[in-house]
């Protein structure tokens, strides 16, 4: 059986949804409105994360919500399934599915993703032909992961996202045949930080709902690996050897120097690149 690795970054569409949903109370869809806008760090922001348990009114009304219409009430259930259809549609069966949600640090962010790990892990085991009609599919693990400052500080978010995609890969990328990323959740600068560095980080595919044509578009990623001079040139200077070719170097990708140091943040990028 062959297996499939799913990083899903997870936005905020499964409570925008349902805060407009008939079968959700007003009391709860008035606090799905307010948790949608609150600003990181929020009362309402606070309020979203520690509501993001099963047993509480609101998570049991979203969850109710979502198990009713998966695929119209959350864009990364939209993509994750039209995705699992256009495998069977070509004739891909006998895979396993472990899928890794990737939250913002943010509290609608953190709720919405707990709901949809709490839905997803209720088919842990089946097949989804009695699930989904995509026979010879079988979700084998589920989890959600929070990543530190997404969504909340654009520069340590990115860097902190690229970290945990890295470090997913290398602990458990081995024991599948493809890893795959489903960018259709979440921020999209944020998401396409994962887009330009999948060839490095050993992405296979990327795949996503088009806005516009409502289909699945799966786009291969060629693996890639720093040259070895553009990597000496890249560890002189994160080890402060910074001449002219290591300047030039620098600034072709944007990496910012500052009293003849790299900064902060682009050091951290190296870092988490190269090693």
């Amino acid at each position: 059986m062959l297996g499939f690795l799913h990083l899903v970054t997870v936005g905020t569409s499964i409570i925008r949804n349902a805060s407009m949903h008939d079968s959700v109370s007003v009391d709860v869809r008035s606090k799905l409105v307010a948790w949608s806008k609150a600003q990181p760090g929020s009362s309402e922001d606070l309020e979203a994360s520690n509501r993001a348990v099963l047993g509480t009114d609101e998570f049991k009304a979203v969850l109710g919500y979502l198990s009713d219409n998966p695929r119209g009430a959350s864009a990364e259930l939209n993509a994750f399934i039209g995705y699992l259809e256009y495998l069977a549609g070509n004739g891909v069966r006998g895979v396993r599915h472990h899928v890794v949600l990737l939250s913002t640090d943010t509290g609608a962010g953190w709720f919405s993703t707990r709901v949809l790990e709490e839905y997803l892990r209720g088919f842990v085991g089946q097949d989804l032909s009695r699930v989904w009609g995509v026979e010879g599919h079988v979700i084998d693990g589920v989890e959600a992961r929070r990543v530190g400052k997404l969504g909340v500080d654009f520069s340590e978010g990115i860097l902190n996202l690229v970290a945990e995609v890295k470090r997913i890969i290398l602990s458990v990328g081995a024991r599948y045949d493809r890893v795959l990323a489903n960018l259709t959740g979440g921020f999209k600068p944020e998401s396409a930080a994962i887009l330009v560095a999948s060839g490095l980080l050993g992405i296979d595919t990327v795949y996503y709902i088009h806005e516009a044509m409502k289909d699945i578009v799966e786009l291969p990623v060629i693996p890639l690996r720093v040259d070895e001079n553009a990597r000496k040139l890249l560890e002189n200077a994160l080890n402060n050897r910074i001449g002219l070719a290591e300047r030039r170097l620098l600034d072709k990708i944007g990496l910012q120097v500052r009293n003849g140091k790299l900064s902060p943040w682009a050091r951290r990028l190296l870092e988490t690149i190269l090693y």
